[in-house]
C-alpha cells in the first residue's frame, strides 16, 4: 500500500507557499542555535560547578523526588483502598459469603501496596547513587559503574517483592491447608 501525494502544478494560477520567508529564516536561526549548542556542549562537557555544590543539589533533588513519589503513592493508595471495599464486597457477594477469597484478595491488595511502596523506596533511593557514580567516576569507567549501582538497585527491588509475594502467597496455602484440612507436600 502506497500513498503518492500530489504536488501542486508548475502552471497553477493560485501558488500557496507552505513555509514563508519570515519563518525560514527563523528555523534556520534555530538550526544554527541548535548546532551551536551542540558544538559547545561536547567540547566543554566537563563540571562547571563544582562538585561539594553539585552533590548538595544532588541530595536535594535527590530528596524532593523522594517527596513527589511518596506523595504520589498516598493519592494513589487512597483510590486503591476504595477499589479493594468495593471489589472484596464483590467477591463476598459472589463467592456466597465465603470469607476465605475476600481475605485473599485483601491480603494480595496488601502485599502489592507494601511491594509499590518498598519497589518505590529502593528506586527512589538508588536514582541518586546512579546519578553520583555517573558524575563523579574516571570518564572510561563512569558508564559501567553506574551501570552497576543500577542493576544492584534493580536486583534488591526485584528479589525483595517477589520473596515478598511468595512468603505471602506460602502462608496463605498453610493457612488455608490446615483449616480444610488439605494434605500439602513439600
Amino acid at each position: 500500500m502506497s500513498i503518492e501525494l500530489e504536488m501542486p502544478n508548475e502552471k497553477s494560477d493560485v501558488e500557496t507557499p507552505l513555509v514563508d520567508q519570515n519563518d525560514k529564516s527563523k528555523m534556520k536561526a534555530d538550526d544554527e542555535l541548535i548546532k551551536s549548542v551542540t558544538s559547545l556542549q561536547r567540547k566543554h562537557s566537563v563540571n562547571v560547578v563544582p562538585f561539594k555544590t553539585s552533590l548538595e543539589n544532588m541530595k536535594k533533588v535527590s530528596k524532593l523526588i523522594q517527596d513527589g513519589a511518596n506523595t504520589f503513592l498516598m493519592q494513589e493508595y487512597s483510590f486503591l483502598l476504595i477499589f479493594v471495599i468495593i471489589f472484596g464486597i464483590v467477591i463476598l457477594a459472589i463467592d456466597l459469603f465465603k470469607f476465605y477469597t475476600c481475605i485473599a484478595f485483601v491480603i494480595g491488595a496488601g502485599t502489592s501496596t507494601l511491594s509499590g511502596y518498598i519497589g518505590m523506596y529502593v528506586a527512589t533511593r538508588a536514582n541518586v547513587r546512579v546519578c553520583y557514580m555517573a558524575a563523579t567516576e574516571p570518564k572510561n569507567t563512569k558508564l559501567s559503574e553506574a551501570f552497576k549501582v543500577a542493576f544492584k538497585g534493580g536486583c534488591v527491588m526485584g528479589f525483595c517483592l517477589v520473596s515478598l509475594a511468595l512468603a505471602v502467597f506460602t502462608v496463605l496455602i498453610w493457612v488455608y491447608s490446615s483449616k480444610y484440612f488439605i494434605t500439602i507436600y513439600i
